[in-house]
């Protein structure tokens, strides 16, 4: 469900059909952070094509979203 993850499955030939992603991607949401110094906020925003302000500010909360199914993001609705 998580957007990155979504689009990491859709980079998998054939993971389109397990995973579509209809967001493209600019340059800024595929920089790799450094795992020295981490983004603030949630550590997937700068290669997640959803990234708000709202992600930057502040760290996702895990959620329950389906039988033993989680989800930490801020745009993704339940």
């Amino acid at each position: 469900m998580h957007p990155y993850t979504r689009t990491l499955i859709a980079s998998i030939p054939g993971g389109e059909k397990v995973a579509p992603v209809s967001i493209s991607l600019s340059a800024a949401a595929t920089e790799l952070p450094s795992p020295l110094n981490p983004p603030s906020g949630c550590r997937f925003r700068t290669r997640c094509p959803l990234a708000t302000e709202q992600c930057a500010a502040e760290e996702p909360q895990l959620r329950r979203v389906g039988d033993g199914h989680y989800i930490a993001c801020h745009n993704v609705a339940t």
